[in-house]
């Protein structure tokens, strides 16, 4: 898929830093977006699938904490 076409048209309209928690990169929250939307998964089943699933960390790489 072409991550950096993508990603430069959400980009003006991505949180930036200072307000808050730091955002996650952009390419990754886009992943793991269109993960969430291929698998059919909720909000909490894709955050369970990132901490368990190896694939899905390589795919949107995202350090869980």
């Amino acid at each position: 898929m072409p991550w950096q076409n993508m990603t430069a048209v959400i980009e003006p309209f991505y949180p930036k830093a200072g307000n808050g928690r730091r955002p996650y990169p952009l390419e990754t929250m886009l992943r793991i977006h269109c993960m969430q939307h291929w698998y059919n998964l909720s909000d909490g089943a894709m955050e369970d699938a990132l901490y368990e699933i190896a694939s899905m960390r390589l795919f949107a790489p995202i350090i869980p904490g």
